[in-house]
């Protein structure tokens, strides 16, 4: 019994001086990091850094040579591109190419494409933008403004007007309505009444050629117009659209377009009219 408690006295001072034994592995080294985005300029500097989008004709780089770790230069200052992860790239012609680009020589990229694994060489002048910000199917925007005001006194004035407007636009298609009524009285006394709109589809045959149809009402009770409607149809180029300029000029929005209309008016007492005419906005 003696022997069995003095071997076990000398194990526990063994373990007691050599300590707990050491069961932890060596840790691997975190991974080097992915050979970063290179840019190079016409005027032959370089930028280096992660590509996030090209929207606009503005190319946005994250480089943590920037004190707000962005970049962004105009796209006509770019020459070559060397993309080292995957991101899609959007051609002017609608074709859509995911994959890494290597540089090309005349101011060209070899895009290596997923998942056919094939490359293709793309000019830079026909990128239209690449990783850009994922949009709706369709964007809506609108607005209802009414008002109301009464005086009262040598005469009891009530005035009434509601305008609202809303616009739906798709890749391909855009839908306006616009509306406007008004009404006034005076102790009773109806002393105006008049209410327009109007609807119109424009079909983009491309990102900037469109086609649009139309139809224009309007009702005014003191100048004995009963209905005068305008159906026009006809081409339209889209200048400038929300999103191609960033600042102040982001949501701007221009176009012009010109085709033919069909103008018909009613009236209560004179005679209707109806003749053809040259439409324009």
């Amino acid at each position: 019994m003696k022997a069995i408690l003095w071997k076990s006295l000398i194990v526990f001072s063994l373990v007691a001086t050599c300590g707990t034994p050491d069961f932890s592995f060596a840790q691997s080294p975190d991974p080097a990091p992915s050979r970063p985005d290179i840019v190079t300029l016409k005027d032959g500097g370089r930028l280096y850094g992660e590509i996030i989008e090209m929207t606009g004709g503005v190319l946005s780089i994250k480089s943590a040579s920037s004190a707000d770790n962005m970049i962004k230069i105009k796209w006509d200052d770019v020459a070559a591109l060397e993309v080292t992860h995957p991101i899609p790239f959007h051609l002017k012609e609608g074709t859509i190419l995911n994959g890494t680009a290597a540089a090309g020589p005349d101011r060209t990229i070899k895009i290596q494409a997923d998942p056919l694994q094939g490359t293709m060489t793309v000019p830079l002048s026909s990128i239209e933008s690449i990783n850009p910000l994922a949009q709706p199917p369709v964007v809506y925007i609108g607005s209802l403004n009414a008002g109301f005001s009464q005086a009262t006194g040598n005469s009891r004035l009530r005035n009434v007007s509601v305008v609202g407007d809303l616009v739906a636009r798709s890749e391909q298609l855009r839908l306006t309505m616009l509306g406007r009524y008004v009404y006034g009285d005076n102790d009773g006394v109806l002393i105006t009444r008049n209410a327009r709109g109007t609807i119109k589809l424009d079909f983009f045959i491309t990102k900037r050629l469109f086609w649009f149809a139309s139809a224009y009402f309007e009702n005014d009770r003191f100048q004995d117009l009963k209905l005068r409607t305008a159906i026009s149809s006809g081409p339209g180029f889209q200048w400038i659209d929300r999103g191609d300029y960033g600042g102040l000029f982001k949501d701007m929005t221009f176009y012009t377009e010109a085709g033919l209309s069909y103008f018909n008016e009613d009236f209560r007492t004179a005679a209707d009219q109806s003749s053809f005419r040259p439409a324009f906005p």
